[in-house]
C-alpha cells in the first residue's frame, strides 16, 4: 500500500513538472497534451506498443515507463525498446535527485541537464 501511495504521489509531482518543463538530463518532460501527441504519432511504429508511455524525451528518442512492467526504459524510433533505466518511474526520478544533490550535473542552456566534466578530465 505504502509503495503505490509513494508512485502516485511521485506521479503527481511529475505531472506538476509537465507545467515547468523541467529538464532531465538531455531531455524535457512532456506537456501532458506533447505526450497524447506523441502517442498519436508513434502508434505507427511497428516497434511501439500499446503499453508505453513517454514522459520526457524530444524526437531523437523518448523515457518511457511501460505500463505492464512499470520499468522506465529507453525508446527511439530506430531500435525501439532500448536499455532499461529503472525499475518503476518513482525509482527513475529518486535516482535524478540523487544525481541532482550529488552535485555532479549542471544546466547548459539549449542542450539541458549534463553531467559536470572534472577540471582535470577537460581537454584543450
Amino acid at each position: 500500500m505504502e509503495k503505490q501511495l509513494l508512485e502516485t504521489e511521485v506521479y503527481s509531482v511529475a505531472l506538476t513538472f509537465h507545467s515547468y518543463m523541467l529538464p532531465v538530463l538531455t531531455f524535457v518532460f512532456l506537456l501532458s497534451q506533447r505526450i497524447i501527441s506523441v502517442l498519436g504519432e508513434l502508434e505507427s511504429s511497428r516497434r511501439w506498443k500499446a503499453s508505453l508511455i513517454p514522459f520526457c524525451g524530444d524526437e531523437s528518442g523518448y523515457v518511457v515507463v511501460d505500463t505492464t512492467s512499470d520499468e522506465v526504459c529507453e525508446w527511439d524510433m530506430d531500435d525501439g525498446l532500448g536499455d532499461c533505466l529503472a525499475t518503476s518511474i518513482s525509482s527513475y526520478l529518486e535516482k535524478y535527485r540523487d544525481q541532482l544533490l550529488s552535485g555532479h550535473l549542471e544546466y547548459l542552456d539549449g542542450v539541458g541537464v549534463i553531467e559536470k566534466v572534472a577540471a582535470g578530465d577537460r581537454r584543450k
